[in-house]
């Protein structure tokens, strides 16, 4: 029986066996044991030859066997003329693939592991999230790369601008999703509301009234499902003053509660009627708005990110 390793090991090595012990000439890595062939092979990425001898010590029928590094092949001379012991192993070389066109790097970025053959896959640009496909690319056996890329969407916008904006979430919410808004209230406003929604229902409507109708500073919440407003909440703390700079972020709590803070601080808590799992898309218009005095719209992300 083979009862040990010693010796070293090579891309291309000879190796013989005999009942004692296994030789393996070579000029780099020293090996005692089975368990450094085991090692060694963790840290390198041109096992082929270990698997060679590896194989060999394996089988009990093997005498020697020659790892020709520049063919990939595992030559096994063996003391039996059974076909399953004795046939050619074959051991491919790491194939090498192009990082020039592993992506498309008009879109995204890969962070490439010590191998330079795998990586992770990530948006180029900061204000887009990766979402959907696998978010790694590696070179297959054939030198392809594997790929099952998702696409990136957007999730921040900057300096906004137009008579009302509406921007959809990159994906799905749920309990612990935030999103964050920075702006200037315009000088002379007098109402400003910002929705949660999908493409019909509104979920969260805020209605900041600075002087509208007969409402000075309030909030206004309601929720419009079905074609039917509810009852909504009116509230008296009003957060935002003409002119000047705020920060807001809607939080949301549970399915159906969504907390929003201005300048960190709690404002307001409001429970819908309905569940919020359907929140696909934020929305925000006001009287005589230019979009010119919101600055950020991130809507994947809360405002301490």
């Amino acid at each position: 029986m083979k009862s040990g390793l010693h010796g070293a090991i090579v891309l291309a090595a000879v190796i013989v066996l005999s009942d004692a012990s296994l030789e393996i000439r070579s000029q780099m890595f020293n090996v005692k044991t089975s368990q450094d062939v085991t090692q060694y092979e963790k840290v390198t990425s041109a096992s082929c030859e270990l698997m060679c001898v590896k194989e060999c010590v394996e089988r009990s029928h093997c005498d020697s066997c020659t790892y020709v590094s520049d063919s990939g092949e595992c030559f096994q001379n063996v003391q039996t003329t059974t076909a399953a012991e004795g046939e050619l192993k074959v051991y491919r070389k790491p194939p090498v693939c192009d990082q020039s066109n592993a992506v498309d790097y008009s879109i995204f970025n890969v962070t490439w592991r010590s191998s330079g053959q795998e990586g992770d896959v990530r948006c180029n640009d900061d204000d887009y999230i990766y979402v959907e496909g696998s978010p790694t690319v590696y070179c297959s056996y054939e030198g392809l790369w594997v790929k099952y890329l998702g696409t990136c969407r957007q999730r921040i916008w900057r300096n906004p601008t137009g008579s009302a904006i509406m921007y959809r979430f990159p994906l799905p919410v749920s309990p612990g999703w935030a999103m964050c808004i920075r702006g200037t209230a315009c000088p002379a406003c007098m109402k400003r509301a910002f929705d949660l929604k999908d493409n019909g229902d509104i979920y969260v409507h805020m209605d900041a009234r600075f002087n509208f109708t007969t409402h000075v500073r309030k909030l206004i919440f309601n929720s419009y499902v079905g074609g039917v407003w509810g009852s909504g909440m009116t509230q008296d703390a009003f957060p935002f003053n003409n002119g000047q700079p705020f920060e807001m972020e809607f939080r949301l709590l549970t399915w159906d509660t969504m907390e929003i803070y201005v300048n960190s601080t709690l404002t307001a808590s409001y429970t819908a009627p309905v569940s919020l799992a359907s929140i696909s898309y934020f929305f925000c218009s006001g009287d005589a708005f230019t979009g010119s005095e919101l600055q950020l719209v991130d809507v994947w992300s809360g405002c301490d990110n």
